[in-house]
């Protein structure tokens, strides 16, 4: 029998122009990873097919249950198919932390996601527009 559990996890996901914001507090469960991305899936139609790209900026503990981060990566090899070509990741609470820094990494990699750590949103933001020009 399967069971649901109630979604773990915070999040605040918007839609820029080619780009989706994801302010998160961790740590998640698959509920959580799932509601986040139908929210994704519904803005990134806004963009017409256009290539995107994500900004997260991270709080909390940065862990997934071992099922979410499963699910988590092969949403993000899905979106890749909608238009997804990177994201910026700000690690706010963690962002020294070698630990979750190497979780993140392993998920992205197994995506086949480009993408890089900064200490602020503002650097990632730059990191993103630079990226654009050549979409």
């Amino acid at each position: 029998m399967e069971r649901k559990f109630r979604e773990h996890g915070e999040a605040s996901i918007a839609a820029e122009d080619g780009l989706i914001v994801i302010r998160s507090r961790g740590p998640w469960n698959i509920e959580h990873v799932h509601a986040g991305d139908a929210v994704i899936c519904n803005l990134v139609r806004e963009f017409g097919g256009k290539p995107w790209q994500v900004l997260g900026v991270l709080h909390g503990d940065g862990l997934h249950t071992p099922d979410a981060f499963e699910a988590q990566t092969e949403a993000i090899r899905q979106h890749h198919a909608l238009g997804r070509r990177g994201t910026a990741l700000v690690l706010a609470d963690v962002g020294g932390s070698a630990f979750f820094r190497s979780v993140f990494s392993r998920m992205y990699r197994a995506a086949g996601e480009a993408f890089e750590f900064f200490p602020d949103e503002q650097s990632a933001r730059q990191w993103l527009a630079e990226r654009s020009t050549h979409l």
